[in-house]
């Protein structure tokens, strides 16, 4: 009897928790490696560099100053002006390598649903043998899978609208719009724009209805993304799939 192989292999890897529970283990070994202090000065340097660790994340991804850190670093060097004390202190090697691990948890933590996600994209891969998208197009579309994939979301909506502007661009070129009297948006590169190419096809359409929503859609998800709030857009899995099913509309593979 042929075995299947999924009979051997149903255990999820669940490779975010592994990678959470190693990370956890590794710093909590990296920070043993640290001396102890020994005077009052270096307790009052380990206690202003715990408190920076908490923060240091924050702090140069924002460059906003929590409150609380006013009270917790008042014992550190007085006199120095606050901003003087946390660049001092992001200086040591220990507060650079707090970054490091927030930094890696946070991308390990993305991972928690990849198992769904995964499913998604080969639903995904069906819909996109519809298509024949341009290379450029195929670039920006593996940017916004790979993104989807691990975890990221504004910035899926962002390459998502690189791959439609790069199709809609290769199935109605500036050539052709040049062709039927239009003047490029952008006078300076000489360039058409995105609403200068969905402009042409309604005059000349090519899509359905129901298409031609979904491009208007994602734009909509894309340029909310980008110039008004990076988190109001859905969640990024209907934009892997609008974009999939658009993509058939745009390029057809002939």
């Amino acid at each position: 009897m042929e075995q299947n192989p999924d009979d051997q292999n149903d255990v999820a890897p669940e490779v975010w928790a592994h990678l959470t529970a190693s990370l956890d283990t590794y710093r909590r070994e990296h920070k043993a490696l640290f001396l102890k202090p020994q005077t009052d000065e270096e307790t009052r340097l380990h206690r202003a560099l715990d408190e920076i660790e908490k923060h240091a994340l924050g702090l140069v991804t924002t460059g906003q100053i929590p409150h609380d850190l006013h009270g917790a670093l008042e014992e550190f060097r007085p006199g120095t002006l606050l901003p003087d004390k946390i660049a001092d202190l992001l200086s040591y090697n220990g507060s650079q390598h707090a970054i490091e691990f927030e930094v890696a948890s946070a991308v390990c933590w993305k991972l928690e649903d990849l198992s769904k996600r995964i499913q998604l994209v080969i639903f995904a891969f069906l819909l996109l043998l519809r298509s024949d998208p341009s290379p450029t197009a195929i670039k920006y579309l593996r940017q916004a899978t790979t993104l989807y994939l691990a975890g990221y979301t504004t910035e899926v909506f962002i390459m998502c609208g690189a791959v439609l502007e790069a199709a809609m661009e290769a199935r109605f070129p500036d050539e052709l719009l040049r062709h039927h009297g239009s003047k490029p948006a952008y006078r300076h590169t000489g360039v058409f724009s995105l609403g200068q190419r969905m402009a042409f096809e309604e005059h000349s359409p090519i899509f359905r209805d129901d298409e031609r929503r979904q491009l208007r859609q994602l734009i909509t998800w894309r340029n909310d993304a980008i110039h008004i709030q990076p988190d109001l857009a859905p969640r990024p899995a209907a934009a892997i799939l609008n974009t999939a099913i658009v993509l058939g509309a745009i390029v057809p593979r002939r």
